[in-house]
Protein backbone atom coordinates (compact mmCIF):
# COMPACT_ATOMS: atom_id res chain seq x y z
CA UNK A 1 0.00 0.00 0.00
CA UNK A 2 1.52 3.36 -0.97
CA UNK A 3 2.44 5.86 1.69
CA UNK A 4 -0.14 8.55 2.30
CA UNK A 5 0.64 12.08 1.11
CA UNK A 6 1.47 14.42 3.98
CA UNK A 7 -0.78 17.28 2.98
CA UNK A 8 -2.45 19.14 0.16
CA UNK A 9 -2.05 22.62 -1.26
CA UNK A 10 -4.61 25.08 -2.54
CA UNK A 11 -4.62 28.56 -3.96
CA UNK A 12 -5.13 29.97 -0.50
CA UNK A 13 -2.11 28.04 0.81
CA UNK A 14 -1.38 24.80 2.60
CA UNK A 15 -4.27 22.90 4.17
CA UNK A 16 -3.37 21.99 7.73
CA UNK A 17 -3.95 18.46 9.01
CA UNK A 18 -4.72 17.36 12.55
CA UNK A 19 -2.20 15.54 14.76
CA UNK A 20 -3.72 12.10 14.15
CA UNK A 21 -3.79 12.61 10.40
CA UNK A 22 -0.24 13.93 10.49
CA UNK A 23 0.93 10.92 12.51
CA UNK A 24 -0.73 8.55 10.05
CA UNK A 25 0.79 10.30 7.06
CA UNK A 26 4.20 10.02 8.72
CA UNK A 27 4.01 6.21 8.67
CA UNK A 28 6.21 4.39 6.17
CA UNK A 29 4.31 2.42 3.49
CA UNK A 30 2.17 -0.11 5.32
CA UNK A 31 3.47 -3.09 3.35
CA UNK A 32 7.13 -2.28 3.89
CA UNK A 33 9.81 -3.55 6.26
CA UNK A 34 10.35 0.07 7.31
CA UNK A 35 6.78 0.13 8.64
CA UNK A 36 7.41 -2.95 10.79
CA UNK A 37 10.61 -1.46 12.15
CA UNK A 38 8.90 1.87 12.86
CA UNK A 39 5.91 0.55 14.82
CA UNK A 40 8.12 -1.75 16.87
CA UNK A 41 10.48 1.03 17.92
CA UNK A 42 8.39 4.20 17.96
CA UNK A 43 7.51 5.78 21.28
CA UNK A 44 3.82 5.59 22.17
CA UNK A 45 3.68 9.41 22.27
CA UNK A 46 4.64 9.49 18.57
CA UNK A 47 2.38 6.58 17.68
CA UNK A 48 -1.18 7.22 18.94
CA UNK A 49 -3.44 4.18 19.23
CA UNK A 50 -5.90 5.73 16.75
CA UNK A 51 -3.13 5.67 14.12
CA UNK A 52 -2.31 2.03 14.83
CA UNK A 53 -5.99 1.11 14.59
CA UNK A 54 -6.36 2.91 11.27
CA UNK A 55 -3.33 1.09 9.87
CA UNK A 56 -4.54 -2.25 11.23
CA UNK A 57 -7.96 -1.85 9.62
CA UNK A 58 -6.37 -1.12 6.23
CA UNK A 59 -3.93 -4.03 6.28
CA UNK A 60 -4.82 -7.46 4.85
CA UNK A 61 -6.03 -9.78 7.62
CA UNK A 62 -3.47 -12.33 8.81
CA UNK A 63 -0.63 -10.46 7.09
CA UNK A 64 2.68 -10.03 8.87
CA UNK A 65 2.12 -6.27 9.14
CA UNK A 66 -1.40 -6.78 10.48
CA UNK A 67 -0.22 -9.14 13.23
CA UNK A 68 2.68 -6.83 14.14
CA UNK A 69 0.33 -3.83 14.36
CA UNK A 70 -2.05 -5.67 16.65
CA UNK A 71 0.88 -6.86 18.76
CA UNK A 72 2.12 -3.27 19.11
CA UNK A 73 -1.34 -2.09 20.13
CA UNK A 74 -1.44 -4.71 22.91
CA UNK A 75 2.18 -4.24 23.98
CA UNK A 76 3.15 -4.20 27.67
CA UNK A 77 6.42 -2.85 29.04
CA UNK A 78 7.51 -3.42 32.63
CA UNK A 79 4.11 -4.99 33.31
CA UNK A 80 2.23 -1.90 32.11
CA UNK A 81 0.18 -1.53 28.96
CA UNK A 82 1.16 1.10 26.41
CA UNK A 83 -2.41 1.84 25.34
CA UNK A 84 -4.74 0.23 27.89
CA UNK A 85 -3.92 1.96 31.19
CA UNK A 86 -7.23 3.94 31.25
CA UNK A 87 -9.14 0.77 30.38
CA UNK A 88 -7.55 -1.12 33.28
CA UNK A 89 -8.59 1.67 35.66
CA UNK A 90 -12.11 1.62 34.24
CA UNK A 91 -12.29 -2.17 34.62
CA UNK A 92 -11.31 -1.87 38.28
CA UNK A 93 -14.09 0.64 38.90
CA UNK A 94 -16.68 -1.38 37.01
CA UNK A 95 -15.87 -4.70 38.69
CA UNK A 96 -18.45 -5.94 41.13
CA UNK A 97 -15.98 -6.71 43.91
CA UNK A 98 -12.54 -5.46 44.93
CA UNK A 99 -10.92 -8.88 44.45
CA UNK A 100 -8.07 -8.88 41.95
CA UNK A 101 -9.36 -11.78 39.87
CA UNK A 102 -12.75 -10.18 39.37
CA UNK A 103 -11.48 -7.10 37.55
CA UNK A 104 -8.98 -9.17 35.58
CA UNK A 105 -11.77 -11.43 34.32
CA UNK A 106 -13.73 -8.39 33.17
CA UNK A 107 -10.62 -6.88 31.56
CA UNK A 108 -9.91 -10.09 29.64
CA UNK A 109 -13.50 -10.10 28.39
CA UNK A 110 -13.07 -6.52 27.18
CA UNK A 111 -9.75 -7.23 25.44
CA UNK A 112 -11.30 -10.19 23.66
CA UNK A 113 -14.21 -7.98 22.64
CA UNK A 114 -11.80 -5.37 21.26
CA UNK A 115 -9.85 -7.91 19.19
CA UNK A 116 -13.08 -9.20 17.68
CA UNK A 117 -14.64 -5.82 16.92
CA UNK A 118 -11.61 -3.88 15.64
CA UNK A 119 -11.76 -5.28 12.07
CA UNK A 120 -15.53 -4.72 11.84
CA UNK A 121 -17.53 -1.56 11.20
CA UNK A 122 -17.81 -1.19 14.97
CA UNK A 123 -14.05 -0.71 15.14
CA UNK A 124 -14.16 2.43 13.00
CA UNK A 125 -14.96 4.44 16.12
CA UNK A 126 -11.52 3.46 17.51
CA UNK A 127 -9.84 5.44 14.70
CA UNK A 128 -11.34 8.64 16.12
CA UNK A 129 -11.44 8.09 19.89
CA UNK A 130 -9.51 5.10 21.18
CA UNK A 131 -10.22 5.39 24.89
CA UNK A 132 -13.95 6.06 24.40
CA UNK A 133 -14.09 3.01 22.13
CA UNK A 134 -12.34 0.86 24.76
CA UNK A 135 -14.77 2.01 27.45
CA UNK A 136 -17.68 1.13 25.17
CA UNK A 137 -16.32 -2.36 24.54
CA UNK A 138 -15.72 -2.93 28.26
CA UNK A 139 -19.29 -1.82 28.99
CA UNK A 140 -20.51 -4.35 26.45
CA UNK A 141 -18.34 -7.05 28.05
CA UNK A 142 -19.78 -6.08 31.44
CA UNK A 143 -23.33 -6.51 30.14
CA UNK A 144 -22.48 -9.89 28.66
CA UNK A 145 -20.95 -11.06 31.95
CA UNK A 146 -23.46 -9.59 34.43
CA UNK A 147 -26.57 -8.87 32.39
CA UNK A 148 -27.85 -5.57 31.04
CA UNK A 149 -29.12 -4.53 34.48
CA UNK A 150 -26.68 -6.51 36.60
CA UNK A 151 -29.11 -9.35 37.17
CA UNK A 152 -26.27 -11.91 37.06
CA UNK A 153 -24.18 -10.24 39.76
CA UNK A 154 -22.65 -12.73 42.20
CA UNK A 155 -23.82 -12.45 45.82
CA UNK A 156 -22.41 -9.41 47.56
CA UNK A 157 -19.42 -10.01 49.84
CA UNK A 158 -17.88 -7.73 52.46
CA UNK A 159 -14.46 -6.20 51.86
CA UNK A 160 -11.89 -8.49 53.44
CA UNK A 161 -8.23 -8.33 54.37
CA UNK A 162 -5.68 -10.92 53.30
CA UNK A 163 -5.02 -12.43 56.73
CA UNK A 164 -8.13 -14.00 58.32
CA UNK A 165 -6.62 -13.41 61.75
CA UNK A 166 -6.71 -9.65 61.18
CA UNK A 167 -10.51 -9.35 61.06
CA UNK A 168 -12.98 -9.13 58.20
CA UNK A 169 -13.84 -5.50 57.46
CA UNK A 170 -11.79 -2.53 58.60
CA UNK A 171 -14.91 -0.38 58.84
CA UNK A 172 -16.40 -2.94 61.21
CA UNK A 173 -13.93 -1.58 63.76
CA UNK A 174 -16.64 1.01 64.33
CA UNK A 175 -19.14 -1.65 65.37
CA UNK A 176 -20.36 -2.46 68.84
CA UNK A 177 -19.72 -5.05 70.04
CA UNK A 178 -16.35 -5.16 68.23
CA UNK A 179 -16.01 -8.24 65.96
CA UNK A 180 -12.28 -8.01 65.25
CA UNK A 181 -11.03 -10.35 68.03
CA UNK A 182 -7.93 -8.54 69.17
CA UNK A 183 -7.12 -6.59 66.01
CA UNK A 184 -7.10 -3.38 68.05
CA UNK A 185 -7.18 -2.75 71.76
CA UNK A 186 -10.55 -2.16 73.39
CA UNK A 187 -9.34 1.25 74.52
CA UNK A 188 -9.12 2.30 70.84
CA UNK A 189 -12.84 1.83 70.20
CA UNK A 190 -14.05 5.15 71.63
CA UNK A 191 -11.34 7.00 69.71
CA UNK A 192 -12.27 5.29 66.43
CA UNK A 193 -15.93 6.10 66.93
CA UNK A 194 -15.05 9.70 67.80
CA UNK A 195 -13.06 10.06 64.58
CA UNK A 196 -15.84 8.49 62.53
CA UNK A 197 -18.46 10.85 63.94
CA UNK A 198 -16.18 13.83 63.39
CA UNK A 199 -15.63 12.82 59.75
CA UNK A 200 -19.36 12.26 59.34
CA UNK A 201 -20.05 15.79 60.56
CA UNK A 202 -17.58 17.18 58.02
CA UNK A 203 -19.24 15.48 55.03
CA UNK A 204 -21.08 18.23 53.16
CA UNK A 205 -23.25 16.10 50.90
CA UNK A 206 -26.40 15.05 52.74
CA UNK A 207 -26.83 11.80 50.78
CA UNK A 208 -23.19 10.74 51.29
CA UNK A 209 -23.53 11.50 54.99
CA UNK A 210 -26.71 9.43 55.29
CA UNK A 211 -25.19 6.44 53.46
CA UNK A 212 -22.08 6.55 55.66
CA UNK A 213 -24.23 6.73 58.80
CA UNK A 214 -26.01 3.51 57.77
CA UNK A 215 -22.81 1.70 56.78
CA UNK A 216 -20.41 2.64 59.56
CA UNK A 217 -22.41 2.18 62.73
CA UNK A 218 -24.02 -1.22 62.21
CA UNK A 219 -22.97 -4.46 63.87
CA UNK A 220 -22.30 -5.77 60.35
CA UNK A 221 -21.78 -3.61 57.30
CA UNK A 222 -24.95 -3.91 55.19
CA UNK A 223 -24.90 -5.08 51.59
CA UNK A 224 -25.31 -2.40 48.95
CA UNK A 225 -27.95 -4.33 47.01
CA UNK A 226 -29.61 -7.73 46.75
CA UNK A 227 -31.91 -9.55 49.14
CA UNK A 228 -31.38 -9.68 52.88
CA UNK A 229 -31.66 -12.92 54.83
CA UNK A 230 -33.90 -13.20 57.91
CA UNK A 231 -32.33 -11.30 60.78
CA UNK A 232 -30.05 -9.24 58.52
CA UNK A 233 -30.28 -5.50 57.96
CA UNK A 234 -31.84 -4.56 54.60
CA UNK A 235 -29.46 -3.58 51.78
CA UNK A 236 -28.71 0.09 51.21
CA UNK A 237 -30.78 0.18 48.01
CA UNK A 238 -33.81 -0.66 50.19
CA UNK A 239 -32.91 1.93 52.81
CA UNK A 240 -32.43 4.56 50.09
CA UNK A 241 -35.13 3.83 47.49
CA UNK A 242 -34.76 5.56 44.16
CA UNK A 243 -30.96 5.38 44.32
CA UNK A 244 -29.23 2.61 42.37
CA UNK A 245 -26.26 0.59 43.58
CA UNK A 246 -23.83 2.69 41.53
CA UNK A 247 -24.81 5.98 43.15
CA UNK A 248 -24.70 4.39 46.61
CA UNK A 249 -21.30 2.81 45.88
CA UNK A 250 -19.88 6.16 44.79
CA UNK A 251 -21.21 7.84 47.93
CA UNK A 252 -19.80 5.11 50.17
CA UNK A 253 -16.44 5.18 48.40
CA UNK A 254 -16.24 8.94 48.96
CA UNK A 255 -17.09 8.63 52.65
CA UNK A 256 -14.81 5.62 53.26
CA UNK A 257 -11.92 7.49 51.64
CA UNK A 258 -12.31 10.40 54.03
CA UNK A 259 -12.61 8.12 57.05
CA UNK A 260 -9.57 6.06 56.04
CA UNK A 261 -7.51 9.23 55.65
CA UNK A 262 -8.57 10.44 59.11
CA UNK A 263 -7.78 7.08 60.73
CA UNK A 264 -4.33 6.97 59.13
CA UNK A 265 -3.60 10.51 60.27
CA UNK A 266 -4.43 9.70 63.89
CA UNK A 267 -1.10 9.17 65.66
CA UNK A 268 -2.70 7.57 68.71
CA UNK A 269 -3.85 4.49 66.76
CA UNK A 270 -1.52 1.65 65.80
CA UNK A 271 -2.59 -0.57 62.88
CA UNK A 272 -1.38 -3.97 61.80
CA UNK A 273 0.35 -4.13 58.43
CA UNK A 274 -2.67 -5.56 56.59
CA UNK A 275 -5.15 -3.14 58.15
CA UNK A 276 -2.90 -0.19 57.29
CA UNK A 277 -2.58 -1.44 53.70
CA UNK A 278 -6.36 -1.71 53.45
CA UNK A 279 -6.84 1.79 54.83
CA UNK A 280 -4.32 3.09 52.28
CA UNK A 281 -6.30 1.46 49.45
CA UNK A 282 -9.55 2.92 50.74
CA UNK A 283 -7.95 6.34 50.99
CA UNK A 284 -6.78 6.17 47.37
CA UNK A 285 -10.10 5.02 45.91
CA UNK A 286 -11.43 8.56 45.70
CA UNK A 287 -8.56 9.74 43.50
Amino acid sequence: MPKQVKGQTAAAGRIEVGPLEGAFQALPPLDSSEYLEYIRGADKVDLPPEVLVRAFRQLPPESKASKATLQRLFQRRNNQWDYFVPLVAFARRQSKKAKRGEYEDLLQDALRQIVQSLPTARGQFAERSWHAYCRRELSEAWRQRYGRRGERFPPEEPLTVSDPNEGTDVMSLLSAPPPWHGTVQDTCVPRIEEIARRVLGEVEDEFVRAVAQEAWFKKERPNISGRSKPGEDPPLTTIFPGNDRFKITRALRHADSQLAAALLAETGLVWSRDIRALLERLKEKER
